[in-house]
């Protein structure tokens, strides 16, 4: 199997990490798109954003993967947030969100 080559899109504007070119069954190439970490204050909770890019550079909406927002924590479990670290993970969410329509642009 070859491996899939470099293709000269570029990834969409404010991508924080960009992986490699994959084949999907061989019916198209993509790579994995993560948008910026965002922390809940004193927590380990994260959230972020991820999509597929195609090599077109379109956004993928469901042939590899729909784009999605990630929350995630080390401990694997989210922990108990008091109101301000809910309203802070809430206004986090919305921000994966936006970043993700502004990539299906």
């Amino acid at each position: 199997m070859t491996a899939p080559t470099a293709s000269p899109v570029g990834p969409p504007a404010g991508a924080d990490l960009v992986c490699e070119w994959e084949t999907c069954r061989s019916l198209t190439r993509y790579r994995v798109i993560f948008g910026a970490d965002r922390f809940v204050t004193d927590t380990q909770v994260r959230v972020y954003a991820t999509v597929v890019q195609l090599a077109d550079g379109s956004i993928d909406q469901c042939t590899v993967e729909e784009p999605s927002v990630n929350v995630s924590d080390s401990e694997c479990d989210v922990p108990p947030l008091n109101l301000d670290q809910a309203r802070e993970l809430a206004a986090l969410l919305l921000e994966a969100v936006r970043e993700i329509e502004g990539w299906l642009q």
